[in-house]
């Protein structure tokens, strides 16, 4: 083996300097310490200027070197990566190791390699490469972002509904539908006229008459009754937003009530229809006080209405419109109330077909409808058998309804407990068959019926009636000048308040109210004499069952 012949470097502390270690720094923290850098020794030497570096580790200095290595080793906490490019573990690295420096294109240098004899006597003194304090081990974590406070507006994002295992009682269809016809029974107006306690006086006297008191009296003639405003919002239309099944109920209960006050609405409800539009199918439809609407206005609304389930009908105050019997045949027997008012359409002949078709009914309104006489009348006694209220009231052509029908319908109609037949050419024996026949009777209206006479009025205190009109609440008589003796009435009322405890309404015009108070004021004041006279025999009578006031004494 041949070697160099190189001689060793004289050793010496002060250039014995560290080499520039490009992956450790020093820190600044002991100047003393970073001052004082560690001699190096290694096994091999890359470079090829050096020479044999056998005299620098002999055996005196081995104890020396071994202290300064454990000094290094505890000044190595301090040492950090320097911030260079070079050490970012993202970039490439721009250097090379010794091991690759030292494979310069070099001849020599790697004769110098392979002659480089072995240094170090002791392996275990000597290790194989320069001896560095070993870096902590990084044990790398998650990250964790700092908590941001959420900003005070802040969009809300879309939940997703969470499915619970219990039903709610807006799921079940049965118990909604309960629920939004409770309500639609609370908010929805009808335009219908609605039944007035007292009427109202026609003058002050009148009222004078009525009340008794003058401040009572003046605010009855001020008074005017509320009159129907149309109503333009339902809670039902924002039950039509919630979800599919409330908009299907919803839309179920509205369709089964049709009504219309106003013309224009009505023009706009045909105009919007068309093939796609669902049909109603109501139970109840009024037409309310349109007096100038034509037929075919009337005809186009209907085309798009089924009346299978009709049960209500009104055309109140509607004199142009004629109902064709076709919607009474759809309704057959669901129908059960029928109220035209004011037509001037509807005859004998329209009513015997709704008879025949209805046998249903029971109410009857066909108040000013002139045409309509004892003939349909009397037939329609014979299919009509549940009526409970009539009215057949009328300003002209009462003569054409008469006892001869009337009569009829009384007894074959039991269950009635309201009847009108104003303006009628009824007579005494009409009255007289009310009281005998209708037990359950209520209310009655014979204002002017011009063939009444006070025979009529004794019925009401007959002691052979005496069980009749136990129910009777209201009783008119107006515009009925030709009665006179209004005693009988008087002592009804009293009779009714005392003994049955229903406050009588007798409803009377300026003249028979004037007849009714001043016989009252009569009557009182014979009941009172009686009072009198009564009290004056039993003061005045010996033989009134007392001892004798001397007697007394003596005793």
């Amino acid at each position: 083996m041949k070697l160099n012949s190189t001689k060793p470097l004289p050793y010496d502390n002060s250039n014995n300097q560290i080499y520039n270690n490009p992956f450790i720094t020093t820190s600044t923290r002991n100047d003393d310490e970073i001052n004082n850098p560690p001699n190096k020794r290694s096994k091999f030497c890359t470079s090829t200027t050096t020479t044999s570096l056998a005299s620098l580790f002999n055996k005196q200095n081995r104890h020396k070197l071994r202290r300064r290595i454990n000094s290094i080793s505890t000044n190595l906490s301090y040492y950090k990566f320097p911030k260079q490019d070079e050490f970012n573990f993202n970039s490439q690295p721009n250097f090379a190791s010794s091991s690759t420096r030292s494979s310069t294109p070099s001849s020599n240098s790697n004769s110098d390699l392979e002659s480089l004899p072995d240094l170090t006597d002791d392996d275990e003194l000597t290790p194989e490469n320069t001896p560095i304090k070993k870096l902590p081990t990084i044990n790398f974590q998650y990250l964790e972002l700092p908590t941001l406070k959420p900003p005070k507006f802040q969009l809300h994002k879309p939940r997703q509904r969470e499915i619970s295992s219990k039903i709610s009682i807006f799921e079940v269809p049965e118990i909604l539908h309960k629920i939004i016809s409770f309500v639609d029974e609370q908010n929805s107006n009808l335009p219908t006229e609605s039944t007035p306690i007292r009427r109202k006086p026609l003058n002050y006297n009148h009222a004078m008459l009525i009340h008794g008191d003058a401040e009572i009296a003046q605010r009855a003639t001020e008074e005017i009754q509320e009159q129907l405003q149309p109503v333009y919002s339902n809670p039902l239309f924002n039950c039509l937003l919630v979800n599919k099944l409330f908009f299907k109920i919803t839309s179920d209960i509205i369709s089964k009530k049709f009504y219309f006050s106003n013309e224009e609405n009505l023009v706009k409800f045909i105009n919007y229809q068309g093939p796609k539009t669902t049909s109603f199918q109501p139970k109840i439809f009024i037409l309310h006080k349109l007096f100038q609407t034509r037929q075919y206005l009337f005809d186009k609304c209907i085309h798009y209405i089924s009346f299978k389930q009709l049960e209500w009908f009104e055309l109140y105050m509607c004199p142009k419109l004629f109902p064709s019997i076709e919607i009474f045949k759809q309704a057959g027997s669901n129908l059960k109330k029928l109220i035209i008012t004011g037509s001037k359409t509807i005859d004998d002949n329209f009513l015997i077909s709704i008879s025949l078709h209805c046998k249903n009914i029971e109410v009857l309104d066909l108040r000013a409808c002139e045409y309509i006489s004892d003939f349909s009348i009397y037939q329609i006694s014979k299919h009509l058998k549940n009526l409970k209220i009539i009215n057949f009231g009328r300003k002209n052509k009462g003569h054409l309804i008469s006892d001869a029908s009337i009569i009829k319908l009384i007894n074959c109609c039991k269950g009635l407990n309201t009847i009108g037949l104003a303006g009628c050419n009824v007579t005494d024996k009409t009255v007289f068959e009310i009281a005998i026949k209708l037990p359950d009777i209520e209310r009655l209206s014979l204002n002017n019926c011009p063939r009444l006479t006070d025979h009529c009025l004794s019925i009401f205190t007959n002691p052979n009636t005496i069980h009749c009109f136990l129910k009777l609440k209201v009783l008119e008589f107006r515009y009925n000048s030709q009665l006179d003796n209004l005693q009988h009435l008087i002592e009804f009322k009293k009779r009714q308040e005392y003994k049955n405890k229903i406050y009588l309404l007798i409803e009377l015009c300026e003249d028979l109210m004037a007849k009714y108070r001043a016989q009252e004021q009569e009557l009182d004041n014979i009941i009172s004499m009686k009072i009198f006279n009564d009290i004056m025999v039993y003061i005045n009578d010996d033989n009134d069952g007392d001892s004798n006031y001397i007697d007394l004494l003596n005793r």
